[in-house]
């Protein structure tokens, strides 16, 4: 219920003129033109903390555009016999949504071909979930390609292109076609680099809770007030760390989580308690954010021959339009989340 309360709130957000506005006229990179859809299998990633009545509240970590592991939480689910805790069949919703975003940015166009991209697709560790994704809607009527980025030359045909590739801006000579697909609209780019400039850049993470941001944002009461109170609670502290006093910084770094503002998964992401005085100093030649630090919660999870294993874990929300549809949690070890460990992974979430 928390985290479809935080979805919502940030959809209000997202569908307000004066943050858009705001957002497009701050620093940073050009996202292109606002296009007539949004951006499919958005992930919302929450750590559990507790809260000041001494409950677990969701603290959240970040938003993104190109989450993983959709299709493949779902079919967690089905698998193990579990009902989804949001009450939806997540694969009659993805098909859904997919038509939608074509439909929203085609002006009526319905959904008859599209193509999955990715640098090297084949080389992906998810490539499963692209193929299942490829199966699920050639069930559903629309041919479905695997292409690299580079193999976009404007889409031509395609109706829509899913997007997974990580160049968030579409920035890089690869994406060129792909590029030109979004800025002509010849196809329906999802996610597209608008999408990711209002709520993925985790430049947002700061600027939201920047002094009279939200007010200016979502002015007034009501439900604009409920909003502005549960994007607060939700979001931890953070700031540029180019703007901070490095020699403060370093002596205050226990409580900070380092990352890069664009990068993605764990790419060049630190642990202040952790963090070298060489890899801390590189943090000033980057464009890095500072991130409050919330310890993780732990599970134990029984691993070969009976044997308890420590995992961490943090849980991943999959939202569209302001809708929670799926959740998941992401069990680790280490400092940050990764499929490699055994009895780690990605697991299924039961309504308490």
């Amino acid at each position: 219920a928390e985290a479809q309360r935080i979805a919502a709130a940030f959809d209000r957000l997202r569908e307000s003129r004066p943050y858009v506005e705001a957002v497009r006229s701050s620093a940073g990179q050009d996202p292109g033109p606002e296009p007539g859809n949004r951006a499919v299998l958005m992930s919302f990633d929450f750590h559990l903390a507790s809260g000041p009545d001494g409950g677990q509240r969701l603290k959240l970590i970040e938003i993104n555009t190109n989450a993983s592991m959709g299709l493949m939480g779902d079919l967690a689910y089905r698998a193990q016999g579990l009902a989804n805790p949001f009450g939806c069949d997540f694969r009659d919703e993805t098909v859904a949504m997919f038509r939608a975003e074509a439909r929203d940015s085609l002006a009526g166009r319905s959904l008859k071909r599209m193509a999955i991209v990715d640098r090297d697709p084949t080389a992906q560790r998810l490539f499963l979930e692209f193929l299942a994704y490829q199966e699920l809607f050639e069930q559903a009527g629309v041919a479905c390609e695997i292409r690299d980025t580079s193999e976009i030359g404007g889409a031509g045909s395609l109706d829509l292109v899913y997007n997974r590739d990580v160049d968030f801006f579409l920035l890089e000579e690869a994406s060129a076609g792909l590029a030109r697909a979004f800025l002509d609209n010849t196809a329906c780019v999802t996610p597209n680099p608008f999408e990711y400039r209002m709520l993925a850049d985790k430049e947002r993470l700061i600027e939201i809770r920047a002094p009279g941001f939200l007010e200016m944002a979502l002015p007034g009461e009501g439900e604009n007030a409920l909003a502005r109170a549960v994007v607060l609670g939700c979001l931890l502290e953070a700031k540029a760390v180019s703007g901070c006093d490095r020699a403060a910084l370093w002596a205050d770094r226990k409580r900070w989580f380092f990352k890069p503002a664009r990068a993605y998964g764990s790419k060049a992401a630190y642990r202040g308690s952790s963090i070298g005085r060489k890899a801390f100093e590189s943090l000033y030649h980057g464009d890095f954010i500072a991130q409050e630090f919330a310890a993780p919660p732990v599970i134990e999870v029984e691993g070969e021959g009976g044997a308890l294993l420590e995992f961490k874990y943090d849980l991943r929300f999959f939202v569209y339009r302001g809708r929670v549809q799926l959740g998941v949690a992401r069990l680790y070890q280490g400092q940050m989340t990764n499929a490699q460990t055994p009895g780690g992974g990605t697991a299924c979430l039961v309504a308490g």
